[in-house]
């Protein structure tokens, strides 16, 4: 049976067209409500302030490029300016499409985000559809990421370095959704390849829509840190756009220089060579990928969702885990039941909580497991959590981080005695 014919559609928030084009962009991210004369005049300066977003542009170049890479046809949908997906779609009907690659130009799948253009997509495609929810943990990917450091940490040396991508409501944690999660392994897998300065994760352009959007936030994070040399990597960006010449190249480095820290950003990807061979990389995987038997179509096109672990096992088929357990200097309990965890110094000392919910969050805010009064604390610091009959902590970016006896962690096997440093608290785990 032949292939049918492939083609790719690379979606992507968009931007508007020159300034007459700023007053249906917003109103169309604001779901048709337009905006308030004031919040139309704020983003409008923005826009001036940088010569109009690239961002249309850019992904177009990107689109083009990965045409020539993978010798397939490519198209460009965006969510909120012209061509819509809807239109992106249907241009590659028009040119016989019979089987499309839904392709995000962002890494980390949230359903508040990526889930928008699956669904829109979803609707809009008539025939097969594969669709790509994001691509954080894609090897070709950590590459790219570990090029543009290291090109800017030949030519810097920072003091702490911060990786940083766009906030979202605080809320879609609550919800089980896993964009932070994908966000810190990234940042993990990155250092796991290359020497890197101390680092920390922070979120940056959230929205004033009234409600608590997930943090910390850069400028908090970049006052409270002592840093004087700062490098900041925008893992969750893959072009130039608003967000990254105004609220970072901008906003970010005029705080900085107010406080007298020298700031400095990774180069955005746009179309670097490396970074399309990426792209290539990820829609290859996606075609070898098989359609899971049996699935039934969400809508009348047939949507392939490619999630996928890549934490691979170190050499003699050990587990990370294991290895990480190892590190840690002592044995894990195999079939570890139970734990608790004492605040045995600092502000919340003499507290005393069971690692019976999986995961138990730790912070300020007042919808954490484990609400602290520590103000060094950020409102949601780390997770306690039970994996495979084993016990972690996993860091969630605060600004002070979290230690394990002594050493900062993005993610740690916890033993007994295990001592565990948020802010001026410190936890003791004791595992039975």
């Amino acid at each position: 049976m032949a292939e049918p014919r492939t083609g790719v559609l690379c979606l992507a928030y968009g931007s508007p067209a020159g300034e007459a084009g700023i007053e249906p962009y917003f109103t169309n991210i604001r779901g048709g409500r337009p905006p308030s004369a004031e919040a139309l005049e704020e983003l409008t300066e923005r826009y001036r302030a940088i010569g109009g977003s690239p961002l249309s542009e850019i992904t177009n170049a990107q689109a083009r490029a990965l045409e020539a890479r993978l010798g397939l046809p490519v198209f460009v949908g965006f969510k909120h300016a012209p061509p819509f997906i809807a239109e992106g779609a249907e241009t590659a009907r028009r040119a016989g499409i019979e089987r499309l690659v839904g392709l995000p130009l962002a890494p980390h799948y949230a359903r508040i985000s990526l889930g928008g253009y699956q669904r829109a997509l979803a609707e809009a495609w008539p025939g097969e559809l594969v669709f790509v929810p994001g691509f954080h943990d894609h090897p070709a990917f950590i590459g790219a990421v570990r090029a543009i450091l290291a090109e800017a940490l030949e030519q810097f040396t920072p003091d702490r370095l911060f990786f940083t991508a766009h906030s979202l409501p605080e809320r879609i944690i609550a919800e089980g959704d896993g964009y932070f999660d994908h966000l810190l392994e990234s940042c993990r897998l990155v250092g796991e390849g290359m020497a890197l300065p101390e680092w920390e994760f922070a979120f940056q352009s959230a929205s004033k829509t009234g409600e608590p959007w997930l943090g910390p936030d850069l400028l908090d994070a970049l006052e409270r840190s002592g840093a004087k040399r700062v490098l900041v990597c925008p893992i969750g960006f893959v072009a130039d756009h608003l967000e990254v010449l105004y609220d970072l190249d901008r906003e970010a480095r005029d705080f900085a220089r107010e406080r007298g820290i020298e700031l400095r950003r990774t180069e955005s990807f746009n179309s670097r060579p490396k970074f399309i061979a990426a792209l290539a990389e990820v829609v290859r995987d996606a075609l070898r990928q098989p359609s899971p038997s049996g699935l039934a179509p969400a809508s009348p096109a047939q949507t392939v969702l490619l999630q996928r672990s890549r934490l691979a096992a170190p050499p003699g088929g050990i587990q990370p885990t294991t290895v990480l357990g190892a590190l840690n200097g002592g044995a894990v309990a195999a079939a570890a039941r139970s734990a608790v965890v004492t605040v045995r110094s600092g502000p919340d000392a003499g507290r005393r909580f069971a690692l019976d919910t999986s995961p138990l969050y730790v912070g300020r805010s007042p919808d954490n497991g484990v609400v602290v009064s520590d103000p060094t604390t950020s409102r949601r610091h780390a997770r306690f959590e039970k994996r495979e009959g084993e016990f972690l902590v996993v860091d969630l970016g605060g600004s002070n981080g979290t230690l394990v006896d002594g050493a900062r962690v993005v993610e740690k096997v916890l033993v007994t005695g295990s001592v565990v440093t948020m802010g001026q608290n410190e936890f003791e785990v004791t595992i039975t």
